[in-house]
């Protein structure tokens, strides 16, 4: 794997996604784009040809850059992935940048350690080191832009049926989501959704901690059977967009609601609402238009987007997290319905140590909880200060520093998961 790490090559890739952006939101300002941020489903997140799904940024913008490439499946690979399966990249084939986080940690001097040397260190000589982190990049190539087809067919085949799409109607003709449905029927989203009443608008109650959505029989508006089909996929977006903005609290991921039209947290918070209802709903099989009032906001996300391309850096932060925690909510729905999950499964991740998180658990109690293999390996405390530096960081910074956290705190345990783990497998 190639990577890059130098801040021209870093901001070259954000020019990519700047630029995307700005290309569909220029095409829904003219109003000669009527489908939203994608032009057709996905049914799927975007993957590797192993099949790891690719989160946050990078599930966004390769489903986009699928959308707009015209590819049949957002399956990806890098050169060496392509290689190693048998198959080559096309000649004159363009790559994509995916990228992720890491960390530089130096003291005084400016001499590098590594983080589990740095993990050792006692609360007081960490504080002689500076933690510093800082984007890197690969490049990848989409299936069809490989020879993966010729070489081997069948695999190709797989995938191709994997990320197909079925049409699921309910009695009206209008687009079904079993998952949600039964969410919404049994209550089980993260506060009330009420959609048993009619209503004329769509919105999420910060206050009283409630969704209220109007009926879905109120969004077939449609003429035809395209279009009716399509008002029920507009109703699930609609959904996700208010369930997204749910995620808002303290409580749960602590964004800035903003106050009245027109400040910058409200116009943010739309925009991750808008990309994250789209981000679900495409991985779900599902598109759906930009919502009419956010509209109004286009104008000034590509203003924001052509000053500060690195703006979307930190929306995109927000989008990983809020789809994260919807998708995850989804998933127990679609466990208990026997569909396949939007997320990884844990026999998928069963060699990955994988944490909650860091979180407050009284007034000044701060832990960490994790689990390997389905294990749960219990929890250990924080310090304050470790806490509020975890609040600081992206997304994918959070990954790496749980993941280097638990490993650390979590030794002896994990080793002792390890040997369970072997001893079951040796008595089957």
């Amino acid at each position: 794997m190639v990577s890059g790490t130098n801040s021209t090559a870093i901001e070259r890739a954000l020019q990519v996604f700047a630029d995307m952006m700005i290309e569909r939101m220029e095409q829904m300002k003219g109003g000669d784009w009527k489908k939203g941020w994608f032009n057709s489903s996905g049914g799927g997140v975007p993957q590797n040809l192993s099949g790891r799904v690719y989160n946050g940024s990078n599930s966004f913008f390769l489903h986009l850059y699928t959308d707009m490439k015209g590819f049949k499946t957002p399956v990806f690979m890098t050169f060496k992935q392509a290689h190693d399966a048998g198959a080559s990249v096309k000649k004159g084939a363009g790559s994509f940048p995916v990228v992720y986080w890491d960390f530089s940690i130096k003291d005084l001097h400016g001499n590098k350690i590594s983080r589990p040397e740095y993990d050792k260190l006692s609360k007081e000589e960490k504080t002689k080191y500076t933690i510093i982190p800082f984007m890197k990049y690969y490049n990848v190539f989409n299936l069809d832009q490989t020879t993966l087809k010729e070489v081997q067919p069948e695999k190709y085949q797989q995938l191709i049926d994997k990320f197909a799409v079925k049409e699921i109607k309910d009695t009206q003709g209008m687009y079904v989501n079993a998952a949600l449905d039964r969410m919404f029927e049994r209550q089980e989203w993260l506060c009330p959704v009420h959609v048993d009443k009619p209503s004329d608008n769509a919105y999420y109650s910060l206050s009283k901690d409630e969704i209220f959505l109007p009926m879905k029989a109120q969004f077939k508006i449609g003429t035809d059977v395209e279009s009716v089909y399509q008002n029920g996929m507009e109703f699930y977006g609609t959904a996700l967009h208010e369930m997204t903005h749910s995620t808002l609290t303290e409580e749960r991921l602590n964004r800035k609601a903003g106050r009245r039209f027109g400040d910058p947290e409200i116009a943010k918070e739309e925009l991750v609402a808008e990309l994250s209802s789209a981000l679900i709903g495409n991985s779900m099989g599902f598109t759906k238009g930009i919502l009419d009032n956010n509209a109004a906001y286009l104008s000034g996300w590509v203003a924001m987007l052509k000053e500060e391309p690195k703006f979307i850096v930190s929306v995109m932060a927000d989008v990983n997290k809020a789809s994260q925690m919807v998708m995850t909510e989804i998933d127990k729905q679609n466990v208990a319905l026997g569909l396949p999950t939007l997320m990884p499964s844990k026999e998928a991740l069963k060699n990955e140590i994988k944490v909650s998180s860091i979180y407050k658990s009284g007034k000044d109690s701060f832990r960490i909880s994790g689990y390997k293999d389905g294990f749960p390996l219990g929890e250990k405390p924080v310090s304050k200060e470790e806490y509020s530096f975890f609040r600081t960081l992206n997304p994918e910074e959070k990954r790496v520093y749980l993941e280097t956290k638990t490993a650390s705190l979590f030794k002896n345990e994990i080793e002792s998961v390890s040997v369970s783990r072997n001893k079951s497998m040796a008595l089957r």
